[in-house]
């Protein structure tokens, strides 16, 4: 009778292991089910969102306007190389503006001059700013070529030599002008390499050149 008890015994010590891993395949089973079924309530249509720190899916039309949080935001701009305060950052975005008009500039009329631009024909590109005003200014000291660039000036552009009154060089041109009408050159460059004189007399103004230097 001892040895009938023995055999129905429904846990062998033989079978410990077997019975330990069955019983991690139901836990690991029911983790799984659980783990499904709340990834499933979180992704359904219309639930309300309300864990801290996560952004309402709510119409745009129903939102409330949030303060914008400057906080913090000069320090890390200082950081990053540029300042913050308004004033600064129109001044760096008018100098990179009147940059790519220089370059664009120069590049057209340089085009536009055909042959003339390669037997020494320079015309001048500048942006010259006055009481707030961005002006795009074109000179040059000679007369090759000034029909087509005057006939392709945008509005708003101003050829300054009339009459080549002046026998400077075109850059050096702009820059006279902006000191004349008690302004200020953002920028300058010409549709051929700045000489090394123009580039010491700029470079000693202040006037960044756009353009390429001999």
């Amino acid at each position: 009778m001892r040895a009938d008890a023995r055999s129905t015994s429904p846990l062998r010590l033989g079978n410990l292991p077997a019975a330990v891993s069955a019983a991690k395949k139901i836990i690991l089973l029911l983790w799984f089910i659980v783990a499904s079924l709340a990834t499933a309530s979180a992704l359904t249509p219309g639930t309300t969102e309300t864990r801290v720190g996560q952004k309402s899916f709510a119409p745009l039309e129903s939102r409330q306007a949030e303060p914008l949080q400057t906080a913090g935001l000069p320090q890390r701009n200082r950081s990053c190389g540029y300042e913050l305060a308004p004033e600064s950052l129109l001044a760096a975005y008018q100098q990179e503006w009147a940059r790519m008009v220089v370059q664009e500039r120069a590049a057209a009329i340089q085009a536009q001059l055909g042959v003339s631009a390669s037997f020494g024909e320079t015309y001048g590109v500048g942006v010259v700013q006055n009481s707030g005003t961005l002006n795009v200014i074109i000179s040059s000291k000679s007369p090759y070529g000034l029909g087509a660039v005057n006939r392709s000036l945008l509005p708003g552009e101003q050829y300054i030599n009339r009459g080549l009154q002046s026998k400077v060089h075109a850059e050096i041109q702009i820059n006279n002008f902006a000191e004349q009408t008690a302004g200020n050159t953002l920028s300058v460059g010409a549709t051929r390499p700045v000489c090394v004189g123009c580039q010491a007399e700029l470079d000693a103004s202040g006037v960044p050149i756009a353009t390429k230097r001999k």
